[in-house]
């Protein structure tokens, strides 16, 4: 059984990449023209995370080892929670803009990789991406649920 939770985690972060990748061609294709900031906004969310891995090797960043207790687990859950309704409220009001949109699908991106490298290289905070992405999840399918999916998906669908 923890097998199987442990490789959830990375499950939902990849997800997370392909729905903002989706939302932001989706609404790259819905504007007249070339439009190239999509696919920039995605591939400069993806070159943040070896970035981000060269930062912390050349600077030598210890990540701290976090004692994982039950009150823990229970708080990132929670984070991840308000996370995901925001994630997916906010996507649902500013999407209409390029721009915002652009940045929108590069922070998701930068985010999700950032957290997928964490996860794999950096045994200390596992557990707490295994519970921050299930709260994730469970905050966009909770908004979901209460707003329904066609006003969930309202904007990616003009």
């Amino acid at each position: 059984m923890q097998t199987i939770l442990v490789i959830t985690a990375p499950i939902i972060y990849v997800l997370i990449v392909l729905f903002s990748a989706w939302i932001g061609i989706a609404k790259g294709r819905q504007r007249r023209g070339v439009n190239a900031q999509p696919y920039i906004a995605i591939l400069a969310g993806l070159s943040t995370c070896p970035l981000v891995a060269v930062l912390i090797q050349f600077g030598r960043l210890e990540v701290p080892s976090v004692e994982i207790i039950l009150p823990l687990i229970c708080l990132t859950l929670g984070i991840g929670f308000i996370v995901g309704l925001a994630y997916i409220w906010t996507a649902s009001l500013i999407l209409d803009s390029a721009a915002i949109t652009s940045l929108f699908v590069l922070g998701t991106v930068a985010g999700s990789t950032i957290c997928l490298y964490f996860y794999f290289f950096h045994s200390q905070v596992q557990e707490l991406l295994v519970s921050s992405a299930w709260g994730f999840l469970f905050g966009v399918l909770v908004y979901m649920v209460i707003k329904g999916p066609r006003g969930a998906f309202a904007p990616f669908t003009r």
